[in-house]
């Protein structure tokens, strides 16, 4: 028990100072960058009540939600590599987007028919949502350490409470943005996260699957089933 609450502070600390990776950026990120956190933060400081008004709404708010959204389309890849060493820049696998995004389907799933379970939905949802964001961090690094679908899903079960604490910051500030402001916040702070786990090198070893956990598997023994069943149909 010791163990797990170590390991738990011990994911806040490094999600917290990931923001020392920003030194990693190049000029031409570092534009980028600041434009997006000045728009995020001018977000911010809209009371709740002007996003009812249309003019505001559409004149605003939506273009610069649409302009985040082509920017984290655009230049995430770009914030994410190594700039001192640009040979690290890669492709990412087809293949394995789709994987990713299928399973994080299934996990969502499962998260929200969780959290719709009296009194213990609002308990454990937090949790499995901070877990998921962990999640998220560890598929866009696992793209530089070259880990398997299984593989992801061992390292995360063998390391859970990290994880979650890892994904606490996200979910404490989803409780209090509205999703568009939680949206562009997640742009700008995400992908410093990715750099800092790519960075923890312990975290990719691969190790047998102990008896922490293995709710993390469920999705993906699920989405083995989906997919079996639509290529025994085609």
């Amino acid at each position: 028990m010791f163990n797990n609450i170590i390991e738990l502070y011990r994911g806040i600390f490094y999600n917290i100072t990931s923001i020392y990776n920003l030194h990693l950026l190049n000029k031409k990120s570092w534009s980028t960058y600041l434009y997006i956190l000045l728009i995020n933060i001018s977000l911010l400081y809209i009371p709740n009540y002007l996003y009812n008004i249309n003019s505001l709404f559409f004149i605003w708010i939506i273009p610069a939600f649409i302009f985040c959204y082509i920017f984290s389309l655009d230049k995430f890849n770009d914030l994410l590599i190594f700039l001192k060493d640009p040979e690290q820049y890669i492709n990412i696998d087809l293949n394995q987007t789709v994987y990713f995004f299928l399973i994080s389907f299934i996990y969502y799933f499962i998260v929200t028919c969780v959290s719709y379970i009296p009194y213990v939905g609002k308990i454990v949802g937090p949790i499995l949502l901070a877990h998921s964001y962990g999640y998220y961090c560890l598929e866009y690094s696992s793209y530089y350490n070259n880990l398997s679908p299984l593989n992801k899903l061992t390292i995360i079960e063998n390391n859970t409470f990290f994880f979650i604490g890892y994904g606490t910051f996200y979910t404490l500030l989803s409780l209090y943005l509205s999703t568009i402001n939680l949206f562009i916040f997640f742009i700008v702070v995400f992908p410093l996260d990715i750099i800092q786990m790519t960075h923890l090198k312990w975290i990719h070893k691969v190790r047998p699957l102990n008896n922490v956990s293995k709710f993390f598997l469920i999705p993906s023994y699920i989405l083995d089933l989906i997919l079996t069943y639509i290529i025994n149909r085609l």
